[in-house]
């Protein structure tokens, strides 16, 4: 009795051991074609930060002429707010 249990106690074991490698393989696929999807985002990634480099020594030039746009615009805003209250000054000389 004790032989029998013994041997399907092995026979058991053996059987969970090739279950487990199984079951390992599998895992170990999936990881390979996670692996393989991370490396492509990885390089992706990799590729935008070499393209968008340029970019940071372009930014503070890029920054200082549209400061300057919004300061003329400004300017021109002001200039354009005199013109129109002395033609509403005309204007309104003219119909009195």
């Amino acid at each position: 009795m004790i032989l029998l249990l013994t041997v399907l106690s092995s026979v058991l074991f053996l059987l969970f051991l090739v279950v487990l490698a199984y079951a390992l393989s599998r895992i170990r696929q999936a990881l390979e074609r996670i692996h393989g999807t991370a490396s492509k985002i990885v390089w992706g990634v990799a590729a935008i930060e070499r393209q968008t480099s340029l970019l940071e020594a372009q930014l503070p030039p890029l920054q200082r002429g549209l400061e300057s746009i919004v300061a003329s615009g400004a300017a021109l805003a002001g200039e354009l707010r005199r013109l129109d209250e002395q033609l509403a000054r005309l204007t309104t000389g003219r119909s009195a």
